[in-house]
């Protein structure tokens, strides 16, 4: 259940990191040439937006998860569906349709293999949430 917690916190950081890589990238550009790159301006605000809401979700997670209430084995599933949600299918989905040379250089392969992998991790998260024994009695308040 720690790395659960050392995950919920790590969402808090990688939020950070996001904006610190967005504020490099636009660094040195005026705003003109930033507001005409709208491939770049749309996919780095649905970045940082669902980042954003990540981090948020995980902070309440994380005060939840250390007061120990009952609630937090069901929001932790909810947390990791939304994650793989917003993570690797609609910010792919988008990255493709505004036909980012990020993502079209990843390729096809590549993709879906990150999302193999990554409906791995959850169902495996999802299931110890919902049905482990030692989940249950430590959420008891």
């Amino acid at each position: 259940m720690w790395l659960a917690l050392l995950l919920l916190t790590g969402q808090v950081v990688y939020f950070f990191a996001e904006v610190v890589s967005t504020c490099r990238e636009a660094q040195g550009a005026e705003w003109a040439d930033i507001w005409a790159s709208k491939e770049w301006l749309f996919i780095a605000g649905y970045n940082l937006a669902s980042r954003g809401a990540l981090a948020v979700y995980a902070v309440i997670l994380t005060v939840a998860f250390l007061r120990r209430r009952r609630w937090v084995p069901r929001h932790m599933t909810y947390f990791f569906a939304c994650a793989f949600i917003l993570r690797n299918v609609l910010v792919p989905v988008i990255g493709v349709m505004m036909n980012s040379s990020g993502y079209a250089q990843m390729g096809t392969a590549r993709l879906m293999f990150s999302s193999v992998f990554s409906v791995a991790v959850v169902s495996l998260w999802i299931r110890y949430f919902s049905k482990n024994d030692d989940v249950k009695k430590t959420f008891v308040t």
